[in-house]
């Protein structure tokens, strides 16, 4: 970290050269001031060494190196490496394994930053774990400075129906830059680690400043570059009345239903938010149909350290899956 000194000496330095610019300019009209102070004040060429710097944690590094390197942060001093596409058979087909909620989930392990948000992820128990009332544990933690975050994929292959997380957090303390994410991602997609194809996310990050954490996204990937995605967000903020909510998505043939609830319970009388969607003419995106192979996941990540540089912990009491009869859907 830099020394309050040193900080104020640097400012120092660039105020005097603002001030020789505006006198020297006004009075003068010197051409070559104006390029020598366009060199010095932006493109900073006298820029002494230990010149403040700021950078977002987890940036992949443009030297394609990936040994770790220590960069200076808002949030202290972190270790980034070079982001890497890794295929999805090299992590899920040899993950280690939880039983949660009926279902046998694969625990993903990354030790190079990978997608999304350039994180690191974790398997250890200090990350994923199932507690003695058998509640499910997800974690941002860091060891070592890498801050590592959790990511879950059931085994089984499901396809029509209702999908429903029973969280305990209160989501309105929910970290700015963190996002809570359930959903159904094609088993081709998962080496990408794209938004999944219909999800519930529980976020702030593209809308820092607003009091809502919730939202619900369907998407499809035409390629590797282009993407279409309807969000939505509702008009009323999710504002939580406790510690318990329950999250869910119906997937039929023509639409798919999300609903938030507040407490546990599928449903319960205290709805917080609805949406259906039904296709959409103008993005030329449909509903998602079941054949192509789809996978429950559940992560947990953040766009760098945690706002507050802190741990962030989701237990989740369980995940639920009622198949829809044929007549249903």
């Amino acid at each position: 970290m830099l020394s309050r000194k040193t900080t104020i000496s640097y400012v120092s330095c660039r105020i005097c050269y603002l001030h020789w610019y505006y006198y020297y300019t006004t009075h003068y009209k010197s051409y070559c001031a104006v390029l020598f102070c366009y060199a010095t004040v932006v493109l900073g060429i006298f820029s002494p060494s230990w010149a403040p710097a700021q950078y977002k944690v987890g940036m992949p590094s443009t030297t394609g190196t990936t040994t770790p390197q220590t960069q200076s942060t808002l949030f202290g001093n972190v270790q980034t490496r070079t982001v890497q596409r890794i295929n999805a058979d090299s992590i899920f087909a040899a993950a280690r394994t939880v039983q949660f909620s009926g279902f046998r989930w694969k625990m993903r392990q990354a030790n190079v930053q990978s997608e999304p948000g350039n994180n690191f992820f974790s398997d250890a128990p200090t990350e994923i774990y199932i507690d003695s009332t058998k509640k499910l544990h997800l974690s941002i933690n860091n060891r070592n400075r890498y801050w590592y975050c959790s990511e879950l994929v059931a085994d089984t292959v499901l396809g029509y129906g209702t999908y429903a997380v029973f969280l305990e957090i209160n989501l309105d303390t929910l970290p700015a830059n963190v996002m809570i994410e359930f959903g159904l991602t094609p088993d081709k997609a998962l080496h990408t680690y794209v938004p999944a194809d219909i999800a519930i996310q529980c976020t702030r990050l593209g809308m820092l400043n607003s009091p809502n954490t919730l939202q619900y996204v369907v998407s499809r990937s035409d390629s590797a570059r282009e993407r279409k995605e309807r969000i939505f967000r509702p008009d009323i903020p999710f504002r939580m009345k406790g510690y318990y909510s329950t999250h869910a998505f119906t997937w039929k043939e023509s639409s798919v239903e999300f609903a938030s609830y507040h407490d546990h319970g599928l449903p319960t009388p205290y709805l917080g938010a609805l949406w259906e969607f039904s296709g959409s003419t103008a993005l030329n995106l449909s509903v998602p149909k079941a054949t192509t192979l789809y996978r429950m996941r559940l992560r947990v990540w953040s766009a760098g350290a945690p706002v507050g540089n802190r741990p962030f912990e989701l237990v989740v009491k369980k995940i639920q899956f009622l198949p829809l009869k044929a007549y249903e859907r």
